[in-house]
């Protein structure tokens, strides 16, 4: 006789919530990260041909459309950007 113990069975209600807590975090990580990504994203969307990067964060640039999104889509990667541009110094001349 093999006694083993018996792991419970998820429920569909616990998968379905399980499912959908991890589409939520890979989404928001996903938004998230343009924000150290911009300036590759900027420089990828300004050659003629698409690149992966312009590609992988195009549906970020569709999404912004949506008012209170694109708001804090902006403001967030006005973080990253004005953190880069606070530490800027011109060239020293030749």
């Amino acid at each position: 006789m093999d006694v083993s113990p018996q792991t419970p069975r998820r429920t569909w209600k616990q998968r379905i919530l399980t499912s959908a807590m991890w589409w939520w975090i890979c989404l928001t990580w996903y938004a998230l990260s343009i924000g150290p990504m911009y300036w590759t994203w900027h420089s990828a969307a300004m050659v003629e041909e698409p690149s992966f990067i312009e590609v992988f964060y195009r549906p970020l640039l569709y999404l912004c459309q949506i008012p209170i999104f694109g708001d804090l889509m902006n403001a967030y990667i006005e973080l990253w950007v004005m953190s880069g541009v606070s530490n800027w110094q011109p060239p020293a001349a030749p």
